[in-house]
């Protein structure tokens, strides 16, 4: 937050980054940010055999997506109560990709069973 005495600050969260961090911090978290939106776009689809892991991954989009609208509207990924589903729906995304990782890891190792 602001140390002015309205503890007022930019109303939104990229345009804070460009004040604060400058373009090289704005370009490093729009890259994480469509790093992420496009991963989990290919999780969705890649995840199509497995409904279980489909719904976590478009439950955990669709948190991505609202959280990164919000930054449009307001700076509060730096607060605990929107930060860290922010970063919890990040590593969520990672762990669904391992999940998919692991199946098909298991499944070459069938098909290297059946030769």
């Amino acid at each position: 937050m602001s140390d002015n005495p309205e503890h007022s600050t930019a109303h939104n969260y990229f345009l804070l980054q460009l004040a604060e961090q400058g373009i090289p911090g704005f370009v490093l978290f729009c890259i994480l940010v469509a790093t992420a939106l496009l991963t989990a776009e290919r999780l969705y689809h890649a995840s199509a055999h497995r409904p279980d892991v489909r719904r976590i991954v478009l439950a955990v989009s669709l948190s991505l997506v609202i959280i990164i609208f919000h930054l449009f509207l307001n700076e509060l990924v730096e607060v605990d109560k929107i930060g860290s589903i922010f970063y919890v729906a990040l590593a969520m995304l990672v762990r669904s990709n391992t999940w998919l990782e692991d199946e098909r890891f298991a499944g070459e190792q069938e098909s290297f069973k059946n030769i």
